[in-house]
């Protein structure tokens, strides 16, 4: 997949045709008023009339910029101001510009940082090599004395504290019986992040359980919290499914891999928790799209990753996320899909370890009422 930002747009282009118009925008080199003559025209910063008529008009959030800046054009596609990082784009006039977004809110050249050195923000300085992403914000990037990879905390299950079950790296499970809901630990545990992680946000305390024929409860601790599974109704029969690898080999035991609950008699998914580096086939769409941020090099093997979005669903009602974001999407449900991070290293150019670090995906997907 195309790790520009620009292709992203440029890609959404087709797929709106009817909604794509050309908007003449007048001359602002001197940063106010036109000195063109005054007439019953739009005022010149807005776009003129039909513009995105097929996705609201022009003041819809969905109708955004294409790139280019000689016959600049707008666009029906995504919004992102509701994601969680913002990416750098090169303006018109040859400076860096940041949103707030993953998506411009005026003509620009192309995604990311403009080459001749325009000005990043604090937030997301523009990195020394001229790479053009900027940096993943401190508080996600990678700790080479904690975690290796990026921050962001990731999709994951564990077997509950109070039970004696193990699930060996590489083996799957499988419980078929009825949704028993949730439960939550008296002490949670940090799930999604390395062991030794203080933060709040990596701390897991829902239980997802499943009642078996024999009477028992089968489950486990999931960082999906208890209120975003309120389409799981206590009784409803269901298959919960689970194939993991170990992470770090703690107590309680914590995995990566594929967790997913279906609905019996139609199959259809209600629950899909996953991090590994093939994205399993849930039903929904996933894809990676764009690089968003890097890591900063490692000290010693200058190792570098990239950041990505990732699209969820494949028809009008998809959405792409920024790793941390999340949002609802209907395609063929209702669902709530949350791009935990996705990540792949790069060259950075410079001395490297010789390990291979292969590209991550992790997400979480539950059915809305």
């Amino acid at each position: 997949m195309n790790n520009s930002f620009a292709w992203l747009i440029a890609a959404l282009i087709p797929l709106s045709a009817g909604c794509l118009d050309n908007v003449a925008l007048a001359d602002r080199s001197d940063g106010g008023a036109s000195d063109a003559p005054a007439t019953d025209a739009p005022p010149m910063d807005a776009p003129a009339p039909g513009v995105c008529a097929a996705c609201g008009g022009a003041d819809s959030a969905s109708c955004l910029y294409a790139p280019g800046c000689g016959s600049s054009q707008r666009v029906c596609a995504p919004n992102t101001c509701g994601d969680a990082i913002a990416i750098p784009f090169c303006g018109c006039d040859g400076q860096t510009f940041v949103t707030g977004c993953a998506t411009p809110d005026r003509p620009f050249q192309h995604a990311g940082a403009c080459q001749d050195g325009g000005p990043g923000t604090p937030d997301a300085p523009t990195p020394a090599d001229g790479g053009g992403l900027a940096f993943c914000p401190a508080e996600v990037d990678h700790n080479a004395a904690q975690n290796p990879d990026l921050r962001y905390r990731r999709a994951a299950f564990a077997i509950p504290p109070d039970r004696t079950d193990r699930l060996d790296p590489g083996s799957s499970v499988e419980f078929i019986g009825t949704w028993a809901g949730t439960r939550r630990l008296a002490t949670p545990i940090v799930l999604g992040c390395g062991a030794a992680d203080p933060r709040a946000e990596c701390l897991a305390d829902t239980v997802i359980e499943v009642a078996m024929p024999d009477t028992t409860r089968k489950g486990f601790v999931v960082t999906v919290p208890a209120g975003d599974l309120s389409a799981l109704t206590v009784g409803t029969p269901v298959t919960l499914r689970a194939r993991a690898s170990q992470w770090d080999g703690a107590t309680p035991i914590r995995y990566e891999g594929e967790l997913t609950v279906r609905r019996a008699g139609d199959d259809a998914l209600m629950l899909a928790i996953a991090t590994g580096v093939v994205t399993p086939d849930v039903g929904l769409s996933v894809d990676r799209v764009a690089a968003v941020c890097r890591s900063r090099p490692e000290p010693f093997c200058a190792r570098v990753l990239h950041a990505f979005t990732l699209q969820f669903g494949g028809g009008s009602g998809s959405r792409i996320l920024a790793p941390g974001g999340e949002a609802v999407v209907n395609e063929g449900g209702t669902f709530l899909c949350r791009n935990r991070v996705a990540y792949q290293r790069v060259a950075s150019g410079g001395v490297e370890c010789s390990d291979t670090t292969l590209p991550v995906t992790s997400f979480e997907i539950a059915r809305q009422p």
